[in-house]
């Protein structure tokens, strides 16, 4: 240690005379340290947080577009029903299996009969 180094000490020593006691050194060493740690768990798990993150984000993404292709399939779907709902095609249908027309059709009407109740 040079001169000029020892003299500081004295004088920090002088203003600040619990700060460099030995039992305070001591304490500031374990201080230090377990602030360290402390420093080390919180970057640690700051990591953890933002690649769960990452990962949320990147499953979002891919639901998005799952969502989308089921809406195009949906529509697709939907305008397949209303084609063959649509009344040319079950026209063409009914001529292709060779079905006809009912002309004069009568309902049989049932007699009302009664019912006894107990």
């Amino acid at each position: 240690m040079t001169q000029k180094q020892k003299l500081n000490l004295k004088q920090t020593q002088k203003f600040f005379p619990k700060i460099f006691s030995k039992k305070q050194k001591i304490t500031l060493k374990y201080f230090n340290k377990i602030l360290f740690i402390l420093c080390v768990i919180v970057g640690i798990s700051y990591l953890a947080c933002v690649n769960d993150l990452a990962v949320q984000g990147f499953i979002l993404t891919d639901l998005k577009k799952n969502i989308q292709e089921l809406n195009k399939k949906n529509s697709e779907l939907e305008l397949k029903i209303m084609m063959l709902e649509s009344y040319n095609n079950i026209s063409e249908r009914a001529y292709n299996l060779k079905m006809v027309k009912a002309e004069n059709v009568d309902f049989v009407q049932a007699v009302p009969e009664e019912v006894a109740r107990k």
